[in-house]
């Protein structure tokens, strides 16, 4: 399997069986099957590939999955007896974990605050009958669309077949980017039914072509046809319906500034004070990993959930989007898989937080990615600096959760050389 760091990936459209047996309310033995899609996952850059077998328990914020082991092994009592790992669970020293949609783990302890959702029962056939709710729901958990990532990706639903030509930027890049692509071409899990795709050598793409994409590393482009532009733009709109917005009005603007936890909050006019930066390192992201649930969630640090801002914006509610996301979120400007900003500063502040659309926070989690994986792979430092950009004729209060742009600037060594390639503006 090629590897991903983001998340997890159906393993098919055939569901495994498990078995429940244990106590029902009534004392007497009980016994049911569920038939429960599997997922394979993956923890953060810089961590193990892991191919074991993950179950999705539905959404919680974010989609939690559990080792299928792990379930299994709390469903399942051995003549009429509870599994030794109940006492275990009961006491926090299981050492269970949950993992999150984007490959993060959730250890569940008794100060944590999923405990009482978890094992907060009073006896072993309340727990079990938990544990079977957990198996329901994980046989009811089909919302990932499992390719080629997790269901945040976009897989276009396109009717007729399209095609895509990679352009390497030079010879270096051509003979990895078409191992890569035999690899997915060959994989009937990677595969897509209605797109094929081709190399071709650097500076041959654009020859009576339109570009449709760019690597964010600047690696290659993808060119179409016009008539397949045309076709992915159609079938794009139609799947993110919602997630393009008109920016505020000063009115509308003061009336979802007032919602937030701290209204006063706006930027002066100093371009140092819509600058941020943070120092990013292996150990920093080791660091904190795995200890999201121990902080304030976006909705919590700015006193507002996203979707009641899209309320207030298009003045309609948010319908969830096809691919079980919905379309208002709060965007980090340095994610927290970062670590703090410069002075120690959590990520999960106010001033690190902007409103946006599900599909904008998807573009910069593939930024992000990018530069976690080379920090990780390479052990090295690196630093991004975040800015909040404004028109010279801007005439709006210029809060902090509303960016009108805002660019990145990533600077790392690389070899004896520094580089600042990447850049970018959402």
């Amino acid at each position: 399997m090629a590897q991903d760091f983001d998340g997890f990936t159906k393993i098919s459209d055939k569901r495994t069986t498990i078995t429940a047996v244990g106590k029902n309310g009534y004392g007497l033995d009980q016994t049911y099957t569920r038939n429960v899609y599997t997922y394979l996952g993956n923890p953060m850059p810089g961590k193990p590939l892991d191919e074991r077998e993950f179950v999705c328990l539905g959404m919680e914020g974010l989609y939690k999955f559990m080792l299928l082991k792990d379930l299994e092994d709390r469903i399942v009592w051995k003549n009429s007896t509870r599994p030794d790992c109940y006492a275990a669970d009961m006491a926090g020293t299981s050492n269970l974990i949950l993992w999150e949609l984007e490959g993060d783990r959730w250890e569940i302890s008794k100060t944590g605050t999923l405990w009482s959702e978890w094992f907060g029962k009073p006896n072993d056939i309340a727990q079990w009958n938990s544990w079977s709710a957990k198996a329901l729901a994980a046989g009811n958990s089909n919302t990932l669309l499992g390719f080629p990532k997790f269901a945040r990706f976009w897989t276009p639903q396109l009717k007729t077949q399209s095609h895509f030509v990679f352009e390497p930027v030079d010879d270096t890049v051509e003979e990895p980017l078409r191992r890569g692509l035999d690899v997915l071409n060959n994989s009937s899990k990677w595969k897509h039914p209605t797109i094929s795709w081709e190399v071709v050598s650097p500076d041959q793409g654009a020859q009576g072509r339109v570009l449709w994409a760019t690597h964010y590393l600047g690696f290659y482009k993808i060119w179409v046809s016009l008539n397949d532009y045309n076709a992915l733009v159609a079938a794009q709109g139609e799947d993110t319906k919602g997630t393009k917005w008109t920016f505020p009005s000063n009115t509308v603007a003061e009336i979802m500034n007032a919602a937030t936890s701290t209204p006063q909050d706006v930027f002066g006019n100093s371009p140092d004070d819509m600058q941020s930066s943070t120092t990013i390192t292996k150990k920093k992201m080791d660091n904190v990993s795995g200890k999201r649930s121990l902080v304030d969630d976006q909705g919590t640090v700015m006193g507002v959930a996203p979707g009641k801002m899209y309320t207030l914006l298009n003045k309609s509610a948010p319908v969830q989007l096809k691919n079980g996301l919905w379309p208002a979120e709060w965007l980090h400007r340095s994610a927290y898989s970062f670590g703090a900003l410069e002075g120690g500063v959590s990520t999960q502040t106010r001033r690190n937080l902007v409103l946006g659309t599900s599909e904008a926070n998807t573009y910069m989690i593939l930024l992000e990615n990018a530069i976690a994986d080379y920090v990780a792979r390479t052990n090295t430092e690196g630093k991004l600096v975040t800015r909040v950009k404004y028109a010279q004729d801007w005439n709006l209060p210029k809060y902090t959760w509303l960016a009108p742009t805002l660019e990145y600037e990533f600077t790392f060594k690389f070899g004896t050389v520094e580089a600042k390639d990447l850049q970018g503006r959402r």
